[in-house]
């Protein structure tokens, strides 16, 4: 639990470099990692105790800014978070941490109540303080597990003060639920499927945390005369993707692209595009279908979504995503740490990236204090209203409204790199790549293009029409710059060999 100091030093050490060479997404984190480094270096030489060198790793993991980085010791579960929950659910609304759920019979506090502080201490300098040791990619992620964090701790009494549309009161609860009861008590108990009428319309409801691969026959078989179904993605999937696609596609997907660590020349990335679903003469469900998502949905669930906002009829309401996307990947640290982080970069198969940013509603729908209050799913309800019958079909080449140049990934990159653009209109389209003196070294598109979304790989291998390689060019930063009609960008890439 509280290793001498060379061991401590190794953990720091041990954890820095693998994120350094093998984390797909160190380009896009915060804080510079070398600085990181530098930073923790004195932290965890003088952690004076376990739980000074345990809150110092969790500080550290937090550097990488990813929703997959959950930590985790003996010394963290027991004299950090504890084991024992408060007796309700809680979600971070209109900045406020309000009460979604209650697990006893209890006249002072209800669903809708907003939490003002807890033994004394403002909630939002609890959070504030909670804040430092929460990894995530992003402020909707780190403030769902900041609720956790709330609720989690010894087995005590706890004084909160809360406010409802009366005013505010003081009560006292016991933090005395076990987390198998807690998780337990906060699991859906509904249906894993139903058929809701809305506005003269039948709408299928699909809970996609409940929904198994032996159940999907049955599911679609039960909804498939409805106007419409709903997949509800606020919640973690049972891998039923990879099955249902053939229900949405008559032939595979290529439903992301991956980077992939190499670990025969560590530092580096490469390529791999992923498809999904078969060839198949299953029949399609071929009216809308609505996705329904927000902060806790994760992982395979953004993946899931991925997959099946592909279907031109596909309809995405609720809000940011906790973006981390892909697999897991796991460390083992001196002192029984353990910890995750992303191990694949997951990207768009128009190399959009998704971690951090996390998926992108076509509707955005946030949860309101009121309609907590009245028992509302504001998520749902927005879908139930929406007109199926003015649904248009997505085309899988939509032209882009705008001009743009995207930054360059792998960057830092050895020996290739992919260069993104778009164009509005048929233009005259020029993409070259400067030094750092603004001397030209390459050419990378120098011709008419038709309106459209284009890629381009700059590589050290050679080989490539109009001059697209790095072969022979030192380390070092590079421009590249493209000219179309009026449109003029530049952006900066390091080459590192």
């Amino acid at each position: 639990e509280y290793p001498d100091e060379e061991h401590r030093l190794l953990a720091l050490f041990r954890y820095w470099n693998i994120i350094n060479y093998f984390y797909p997404y160190k380009n896009i984190i915060d804080q510079n990692w070398d600085s990181t480094l530098v930073e923790f270096i004195p932290k965890i030489i003088n952690a004076v105790n376990a739980k000074s060198f345990h809150l110092s790793f969790l500080e550290l993991t937090t550097r990488i800014n990813d929703s997959h980085a959950f930590t985790n010791s003996h010394e963290i579960a027991t004299a950090i978070r504890g084991y024992y929950f408060l007796p309700f659910t809680l979600k971070f609304v209109e900045n406020e941490t309000v009460i979604t759920g209650v697990f006893i019979n209890n006249n002072d506090i209800k669903v809708g109540d907003i939490i003002k502080s807890i033994n004394n201490i403002s909630i939002y300098t609890i959070r504030d303080s909670l804040r430092r040791y929460r990894a995530g990619s992003n402020i909707s992620a780190i403030e769902r597990d900041i609720n956790t964090d709330i609720l989690i701790g010894k087995y005590e009494m706890i004084n909160l003060t809360i406010e409802n549309g009366e005013g505010q009161k003081n009560i006292n609860l016991y933090r005395n639920i076990t987390s198998g009861s807690y998780y337990s008590l906060i699991a859906n108990k509904g249906p894993t499927w139903k058929i809701i009428q809305a506005n003269n319309k039948q709408f299928g409801y699909v809970d996609m945390g409940k929904l198994t691969v032996a159940q999907i026959d049955s599911m679609f078989v039960n909804l498939w005369n409805t106007d419409a179904v709903i997949f509800d993605i606020r919640n973690y999937p049972n891998g039923t993707m990879w099955y249902m696609v053939d229900y949405l596609f008559n032939e595979p997907i290529n439903i992301a692209n991956f980077t992939v660590p190499d670990i025969q020349y560590p530092g580096t990335l490469f390529w791999y595009n992923e498809y999904v679903g078969s060839n198949n003469s299953t029949p399609n469900y071929d009216k809308p279908i609505f996705i329904l998502f927000d902060e806790s949905t994760q992982s395979q669930a953004e993946y899931t979504i991925m997959g099946f906002e592909q279907n031109p009829q596909a309809i995405k309401i609720g809000s940011q995503t906790a973006g981390a996307d892909g697999n897991v990947s796991i460390v083992y640290l001196p002192g029984g740490i353990y910890t995750y982080f992303t191990g694949l970069g997951t990207f768009y198969p128009d190399f959009t990236p998704t971690q951090r940013i996390g998926i992108v509603p076509d509707i955005k729908v946030l949860p309101t204090i009121q309609g907590i209050r009245d028992g509302r799913d504001e998520v749902l309800e927005t879908a139930l209203n929406y007109n199926i019958t003015g649904v248009e079909l997505k085309s899988k080449s939509e032209i882009p409204g705008e001009y743009t140049l995207s930054q360059n990934y792998p960057n830092p990159f050895n020996p290739s790199t992919t260069i993104n653009y778009s164009i509005p209109k048929q233009s005259y389209v020029t993409l070259k790549v400067y030094d750092i003196l603004g001397g030209e070294v390459s050419t990378l598109v120098n011709e008419e293009k038709p309106a459209g979304r284009y890629q381009i790989e700059f590589s050290a291998k050679g080989g490539s029409a109009y001059g697209r390689n790095a072969a022979g060019l030192p380390s070092g930063v590079y421009f590249y710059r493209i000219q179309a009609g009026s449109f003029n960008q530049v952006k900066k890439m390091i080459l590192l060999k």
